[in-house]
């Protein structure tokens, strides 16, 4: 296509459209023509200058075809093979090198032919540094890469490789409610936000088709190393089925065609925000139940990271009847309870809601102004988890307050622990929230009491009330005799904490091992003199999930 077309969608028109719309085209081009040179458009490649039939450079499973669905006087595109194999489909690569920057856009066309089949997922075009991170590589401090991935059924999720990955391989956002339907083109924006030497977890990945944020990954850390090895330099065409066994392979040899490959500096200057009717998983006004989750066959599919992965807990509650329970109930209801108190003193209710039709029973906890001490207030629950010997693992609920909800003078919430009797290394660690509803993370050890305040660590890290929020936190146990220990914590899929050189144990000790789900919600700052709520106040949970990989809230 000419190269001033590429800001357009692609679209699929009737003859007398095609007068109309090139009419339209011929009147906008000034405007077009001036705002692409204020923005200083990179055009990499729109195959114009192309003989029909060739392939694009150094990639031969490729063919230059045109009717491509643009009116326009040419409109060549680039047709994609996939053909099976043992790793999926071979891996179709190249690098354009790119003028260095810290902040860039890049924007593409895709379409997937009538015969394509999404099977597992696969990779599309991205950005990267000079020596890009991924096949599960090891992290580097001036590495990294930004690529898209599409997914089972035609998901779309962002795929980045950063300096804080908990696995080997790349971490990633699954757009809710968009799907990828075959035989229409799509407008693909990737915007990439590097992190500095003066925002060093300031970096962002953001993914929006035809200009509606579809992903969305703040508070990066892209790089820890500030030079020109780190900055933004490549294009990353990068496109094959998977994974990396058969079951990414498609069954026969399917197509999908590219376009307009263009990169903008900053963010796409023609670029309108239209997420207002985006339909966040979280959003919800009337609910008292969370959102139903994946089943863990779908999630496995659209999750990478939990390939080789193992939930050990998996619980919405959905299973138990509405009202109250007793404590000797509750224990019926959760064999591996050790023990609880607050469901005998009605401080515990399970409570059907539904949401978009979905039915669903949340626990809501419930705190009395009369309490007269943090026992009395909200509930204390533990239960041992099925692995006992657990040293990496990731913890996830959603968890909603009353929309006028005090805060008081702050309280706990729900952690996990390692715990055995022994006074050396027993340990607990729970989020808190403090009086302006900002998380912190409070661990206890036989050393002591530590806590990290997070809202001094990013303003993202406080509960807000009336709305659901998702929340998961990573443990991961120090050697022991060394601080290397790591907390990392999740708000809504935007990473607000990373805590490191943490002694889970004491000495060289190996600290006991994560094996204790405690599900504490309370009111706790028993020593100020207004530590508990005038009124009734209300907190619901929801989706307990507890994993030796990231989960995410999809």
């Amino acid at each position: 296509m000419l190269s001033f077309l590429s800001n357009f969608k692609k679209v699929q028109l009737k003859p007398m459209q095609i007068l109309l719309t090139t009419s339209i085209l011929s009147a906008s081009l000034l405007n077009t023509a001036s705002a692409a040179s204020n923005a200083e458009p990179i055009i990499l490649d729109d195959f114009e200058s192309y003989s029909l039939g060739e392939s694009w450079p150094k990639i031969s499973a490729t063919q230059i075809i045109k009717n491509c669905g643009l009116a326009s006087q040419s409109n060549k595109c680039m047709r994609v093979k996939y053909s099976p194999n043992s790793q999926g489909s071979p891996r179709l690569t190249k690098k354009i090198k790119l003028p260095h920057s810290d902040h860039y856009t890049l924007s593409y066309d895709v379409y997937f032919e009538n015969s394509f089949e999404f099977v597992r997922g696969g990779k599309l075009p991205g950005l990267a540094s000079a020596n890009p991170t991924d096949g599960c590589n090891s992290v580097k401090p001036d590495s990294w890469s930004s690529r898209l991935m599409w997914r089972e059924n035609g998901a779309l999720q962002s795929y980045f490789y950063s300096q804080d990955r908990s696995k080997p391989c790349g971490d990633g956002q699954t757009g809710k409610n968009f799907k990828f339907q075959k035989n229409k083109w799509y407008g693909i924006e990737l915007e990439v936000k590097l992190n500095t030497q003066y925002d060093e977890y300031g970096g962002s990945v953001v993914v929006r088709v035809d200009g509606k944020v579809i992903a969305e990954n703040k508070n990066q850390r892209m790089r820890s190393v500030y030079n020109s090895n780190s900055d933004i330099s490549l294009f990353f065409f990068s496109s094959f089925f998977g994974g990396n066994n058969t079951s990414w392979a498609p069954s026969k040899p399917v197509y999908a065609r590219f376009d307009n490959f263009t990169v903008y500096p900053g963010a796409k200057l023609d670029y309108k925000p239209v997420v207002e009717d985006y339909e966040l998983i979280r959003k919800s006004s009337l609910r008292p139940a969370a959102p139903t989750l994946a089943l863990l066959d779908q999630l496995e599919a659209t999750e990478e990271p939990l390939i080789n992965g193992k939930f050990l807990l998996i619980n919405d509650f959905n299973d138990l009847k509405s009202g109250y329970y007793s404590n000797t109930r509750w224990k019926q209801a959760w064999p591996d309870t050790l023990w609880v108190r607050g469901p005998s003193d009605k401080n515990m209710y399970m409570q059907n809601g539904s949401k978009q039709g979905e039915d669903g029973t949340s626990l809501r906890v419930n705190f009395k102004p009369d309490a007269t001490s943090r026992n009395d207030s909200g509930i204390h629950w533990e239960m041992k988890l099925p692995r006992e010997k657990s040293t990496d693992i990731f913890f996830s609920y959603w968890i909603k307050l009353d929309k006028d909800f005090d805060f008081a003078a702050g309280g706990k919430l729900p952690g996990l622990s390692g715990k055995d009797g022994n006074q050396t290394d027993d340990w607990k660690g729970r989020l808190k929230w403090n009086q302006f509803g900002f998380l912190k993370f409070s661990l206890e050890t036989k050393s002591g009491f530590k806590e990290i305040d997070w809202d001094l660590y990013r303003q993202e890290a406080r509960l807000k009330k009336g709305q659901w929020q998702h929340i998961e936190i990573r443990y991961s146990l120090n050697t022991p005799g060394e601080k290397d220990g790591i907390v990392e914590a999740w708000l809504d899929e935007t990473k607000i904490a990373r805590e490191t050189n943490i002694e889970f144990g004491r000495g060289s000790n190996q600290a006991t091992p994560i094996n204790t789900l405690i599900m504490s919600a309370y009111f706790d700052e028993s020593r100020t003199e207004r530590w508990t709520s005038e009124k009734m106040e209300y907190l619901w949970i929801d989706d307990i999930k507890v994993a030796n990989s990231r989960i995410g809230y999809y």
